[in-house]
């Protein structure tokens, strides 16, 4: 998916000007109506300006506003700084550090050949007013405060902070290594590891509080994890702290796991404010001033982001810093709302349940599973103890989750933040219900396909400190006995990151593996892109290990991204060589089949390292057994789909049921992958498209901390959220899991429909498959019509 890179450098800020104690005048650069285009006059800027975009955005909703940069090199999208910022009705500010701006395709431009600036919207219909452009130099501290931000020399400086980089002599000793992270506070997305000693002017004799921003925090999927870790200051200790691998994931690496919104959501709040891991200590200074002495077990211990000097008991500087990163926060992650909230099948309040009471229907067929949720209320706030359920068949699959409100992106790649209960945890102890504030519990039942016909009485049993209540529930099973499904669905599963870290047992990560595979089995999913370890000849047995785990549940397999590791480390032909022996040993073995992925989206911007049609060529002639797959998104990508063996396509690509059969024809496997309605598409998707099968990213793929949305170039997709055990008896995850889970019993209810041949069931058939393609088609429009329909299909059997 193409990402605004440019965002993640974004410094947006309402009143700069009033925030910081003197500033220069800004330098207007252009004016009016949209789309503007301005030049920049690079040849006077020494690196400390920022760009100045404030206007007004008129009407009721949101829209995006575009702020592009070219320099002498740029030619396209890639070559150029592309801000795409989501922005609420009324006035906004952004301000963009134009030292070390980087290109989408992350080229670093030259602040020097900077040329022109674009300011447009993608939505002509949207009316941005009073919009001006110019350049903005930031004031200094207030007198007597010191702040120096550690980075690479061309990285955005947090503003009134002087650089220091690696070659500084404040740096006196270690190996010291600049650091860039994405994000949008320049404060803690720079800094420096293997530093063993700073030293920091400041007049001898004199306390000073010392402001230290010490955590890197982290890329991609990784978060720094240093176990032993020092700080001293002029000889003493401010800090030290010695754990486990395991007591770091459960202390920092989870931290935000139960962290929930209590109010409308705010990115600086809720979120930012959490991460830089602040501290602050006291000193007198010395001859030397302060000197700050780093150790531990690894470069991650010696890290530091940025340190603030100020006079004992003067917060003036301290203050203007986090109210400069509250602005930050807020003006780069808008929090838009997301529409009415969904409604529960059912509405229990905690502190009027009275005996009896109206039991709540529950209908399944045999070997399917069924989704309840039910809101807790209550009169007044109270604390949940515990909850579960009782009652179900002998052998039946039992889940309850307790959903949290948090902030999360809307799509992956989203620049604004919203208000969801997604996130489901087992649980529920310690969270609370209120009269403004009920809580979701969801509900799955799985029941096995030999289960007797009839209705069970089950209880949803709720202890909290208002007392203990139940809610009956009628489980009916029924006589209708579904197929299987004809195109099956799931995630594309990967390891656990943190359980790949160094200090980390390997057996934990193939164990925990083999537990997502075994838990996505109870919801109905298989693993069709399992995730599989880099088969080097060191490596095999595990690679077949991982792939024997995903034996029984899938009839084909995805390798996601084993062949393109493989590439990247022994190159083309090598990596066909070893992959047609592995391929062979497969089949040998009895495993299921592998498509190995070599092309992922290659139109999207420096997307391809490779000559495509070159590697195909190399693998049919050195390993031809291997069958090759790639994920489509694009038209563009249209013209390399029969290279391939496996080809997966979404709504960039097109989903025409004509072009997809004529694929197939051509010998092509065909799966849907990436949708925004998994529900939907794991049942109408694959059977108004003829797919295969339907894969949707990912069940373990948070970036840095799982549980902040805005540290990554796209959000955290997490299916399965990270947890402090390994093989939890009951999983914690995020609510599209059981969105899926119900497009796989939907899509046997809607095969099993269309076997009934009575003249009812004819006449329902008709009007259903009459209107099931629209169905499909209107789904960005209407997808509650869907769910309707589906009910009323179910509603019928018996």
């Amino acid at each position: 998916m193409r990402s605004a890179l440019g965002h993640f450098l974004l410094l947006a800020t309402i009143g700069l000007a009033a925030l910081l104690s003197v500033s220069l005048p800004a330098q207007e650069l252009t004016q009016g109506n949209l789309p503007l285009e301005t030049p920049l006059p690079s040849d006077t800027l020494s690196g400390n300006e920022q760009l100045i975009v404030r206007g007004r955005l008129e009407g009721a909703r949101e829209a995006m506003l575009i702020v592009r940069i070219d320099d002498s090199a740029s030619t396209g999208y890639a070559s150029r700084y592309n801000l795409e910022q989501t922005l609420l009705p009324g006035p906004f500010e952004l301000s963009i550090p134009l030292r070390g701006i980087k290109a989408t395709g992350g080229r670093l431009m030259d602040l020097a050949q900077l040329t022109d600036v674009f300011v447009f919207s993608p939505d002509s219909s949207t009316i941005f007013s009073e919009v001006e452009v110019s350049i903005f130099t930031p004031a200094p501290l207030p007198e007597g405060s010191a702040g120096y931000s550690f980075g690479e020399a061309d990285a955005p400086v947090f503003p009134g902070f002087q650089r220091v980089t690696p070659e500084s002599s404040l740096i006196e000793s270690g190996r010291p290594t600049a650091l860039r992270r994405t994000g949008s506070d320049p404060l803690i997305t720079n800094g420096i590891n293997g530093m063993e000693r700073v030293v920091l002017p400041w007049r001898e004799g004199d306390e000073v509080d010392v402001h230290l921003w010490t955590e890197d925090i982290g890329e991609w999927e990784h978060l720094p994890h240093p176990l032993e870790r020092r700080i001293n200051i002029n000889d003493h200790t401010v800090f030290y702290k010695s754990h486990s691998i395991e007591d770091w994931v459960r202390e920092r690496y989870l931290e935000g796991k139960r962290r929930e919104v209590l109010g409308q959501g705010d990115a600086w709040t809720d979120l930012a404010r959490y991460r830089g891991g602040y501290l602050k200590a006291t000193t007198t200074a010395t001859s030397e001033g302060v000197r700050i002495d780093l150790a531990g077990d690894s470069a991650d211990a010696t890290y530091l982001s940025a340190v603030l000097l100020t006079p004992k008991g003067d917060d003036r500087a301290l203050n203007i810093v986090l109210e400069e990163r509250a602005r930050i926060a807020r003006a780069a992650w808008p929090v838009v709302p997301l529409g009415p909230r969904e409604p529960a099948d059912a509405v229990f309040n905690l502190t009027q349940a009275v005996k009896p009471m109206v039991a709540l229907p529950l209908r399944i067929a045999a070997g399917t599973g069924a989704r309840l949720s039910v809101d807790l209320v209550s009169d007044e706030r109270i604390d949940l103890l515990s909850a579960s359920l009782t009652g179900a068949p002998p052998e039946a699959a039992l889940f309850l989750w307790a959903a949290l409100r948090t902030l999360d992106r809307p799509a992956a790649n989203a620049s604004s933040l919203s208000v969801q209960e997604t996130r489901l945890l087992s649980d529920v102890s310690g969270l609370t219900v209120a009269p403004e504030r009920p809580r979701r519990v969801e509900i799955w039942v799985s029941v096995p396909p030999d289960t007797p016909k009839g209705t069970y009485p089950m209880q949803l049993a709720v202890t909290s400190s208002f007392g203990n209540v139940s809610l009956p529930i009628n489980l009916e099973v029924l006589e209708s006995t579904l197929p299987p499904s004809r195109a099956p669905a799931g995630f594309y599963m990967d390891e656990a990151p943190h359980l790949t870290w160094a200090w980390q047992d390997g057996e934990k990560r193939v164990a925990q593996l083999q537990c997502d595979i075994a838990f996505f089995n109870k919801l109905g999913l298989s693993p069709l892109a399992p995730g599989l370890i880099t088969p080097t000849p060191d490596e095999e047995q595990a690679f077949f290990q991982e792939l024997s785990a995903a034996k029984q549940f899938a009839p084909a397999v995805m390798a996601y991204t084993p062949a393109k590791r493989l590439i990247e480390q022994v190159g083309i032909e090598a990596a066909a060589v070893q992959l047609q022996r592995i391929t062979q040993e497969a089949e040998e073995r009895g495993l299921s089949p592998i498509y190995w992925s070599v092309a992922d989206e290659p139109s999207n911007p420096d997307m391809q390292a490779y000559d495509l049609p070159h590697l195909v060529d190399v693998f049919r002639e050195v390993a031809p057994d291997v069958k090759l797959a790639a994920q489509l998104n694009s038209e563009e990508d249209r013209a390399l789909a029969r290279l391939f063996d496996l080809v997966q396509i979404n709504d960039g690509y097109g989903l025409q049921p004509m072009d997809i059969r004529s694929l197939q024809r051509e010998g092509l496997k065909v799966w849907l992958y990436n949708t925004r309605q998994p529900r939907m598409t794991a049942a109408l998707g694959v059977l108004v498209t003829g797919a295969e099968a339907y894969v949707q990213w990912h069940s373990r793929m948070p970036t840095a901390d799982p549980f902040d949305p805005t540290d990554g170039r796209e959000g955290d997709v997490m299916m399965l959220l990270p947890s402090a055990e390994v093989c939890p008896s009951q999983p914690d995850i995020h609510s599209g899991l059981l969105d899926m889970a119900e497009g796989v019993v939907d899509q046997r209810w809607l095969l099993h429909f269309g076997q009934q041949e009575d003249e009812e069931a004819q006449d329902l058939k008709w009007k259903l498959w009459k209107n099931i393609e629209t169905l499909w088609w209107d789904r960005n429009k209407s997808p509650n019509t869907y769910e309707e329909e589906i009910k009323k299909i179910i509603d019928t059997q018996k």
